[in-house]
């Protein structure tokens, strides 16, 4: 009695499953999600020089304690780093 309801779950999921994807498929999304994450984007703290908002350059993350990221101002071309 006790297998039943795992037997049940494994039939339902079986039943359910997804369909696969091809990998061309999934290196397209992957390369879709890659270029969302990795565009410059605001990050809501004020240009040191100039007082307008900084824009996070890339998705990378410096390996360093602590670990930074590369910020740039697009309104005066300030680039530095910030605490990720």
């Amino acid at each position: 009695m006790i297998d039943e309801p795992i037997a049940w779950t494994k039939e339902y999921l079986e039943a359910n499953k997804p369909p696969l994807k091809s990998l061309d498929e999934h290196n397209r999304d992957a390369r879709h999600r890659y270029r969302l994450a990795t565009a410059p984007h605001g990050n809501g703290i004020a240009c040191p020089e100039c007082g307008e908002e900084l824009m996070d350059s890339d998705g990378m993350i410096l390996t360093v304690i602590p670990p930074k990221k590369n910020v740039h101002c697009p309104a005066c071309g300030y680039r530095g780093y910030r605490i990720a």
